[in-house]
């Protein structure tokens, strides 16, 4: 009698891969980048959320 080992399921892309391949085939991918160089008033900064902290720590 023979041993059978079923094979591994195929491993599944995470949503960000997937995501950061559609920023690199999207044709309006360079015109938005460059949106923040040509309005860098239009831009966020830190002083803007002054209370804010990564992951909501405190």
């Amino acid at each position: 009698m023979a041993l059978t080992i079923p094979a591994p399921a195929p491993e599944q892309p995470d949503e960000g891969h997937i995501a950061e391949q559609q920023h690199l085939l999207d044709p309006n991918d360079d015109a938005f980048a460059a949106l923040a160089v040509q309005h860098p008033d239009r831009c966020h900064t830190a002083a803007d959320y002054p209370a804010w902290t990564a992951g909501g720590a405190a």
